[in-house]
């Protein structure tokens, strides 16, 4: 009763920063089970009669400066009657210009994945140090 009553008293979610990686997977989940069990109690109070109560729906924001994919996520985040509103904003909006640095580095084939990028965590720092003037630097 406690995690129905904490669930109904919510209203907004927030989601901010790092999509990938296990902290994305991380995100998804904790949306993901917000989603389902708000679907979860909007069916059970269609179902109660004596329960008018019932939970709004949560609204969820999500804020990347990195994610690729905001289509996608937005149709993820939306319900099943329409999509999320998003906003795909260009590098003219930032307030600091991004310098954009693409390396390529070969993969021999008998190398596994996991040595492969083992191998490149190696090079990061050389690249940082290469490419960063000492300034703060984002690594995708």
């Amino acid at each position: 009763m406690c995690k129905k009553a904490a669930l109904q008293c919510t209203g907004l979610c927030f989601c901010e920063g790092e999509y990938a990686s296990t902290r994305g997977a991380t995100m998804e989940a904790v949306v993901s089970r917000m989603k389902t069990i708000q679907v979860a109690l909007q069916w059970q109070v269609k179902t109660d009669a004596g329960d008018s109560d019932g939970p709004g729906d949560i609204r969820f924001v999500a804020v990347s400066a990195t994610i690729p994919n905001v289509q996608d996520i937005a149709e993820w985040l939306g319900s099943a009657e329409s999509c999320a509103i998003y906003h795909k904003m260009d590098d003219s909006c930032r307030p600091v210009r991004l310098r954009k640095v693409v390396l390529g580095y070969p993969c021999s084939d008998t190398i596994s994945g996991f040595r492969f990028d083992l191998s490149l965590n190696y090079k990061l720092a050389r690249v940082i140090q290469t490419y960063s003037e000492e300034k703060p630097t984002l690594v995708v």
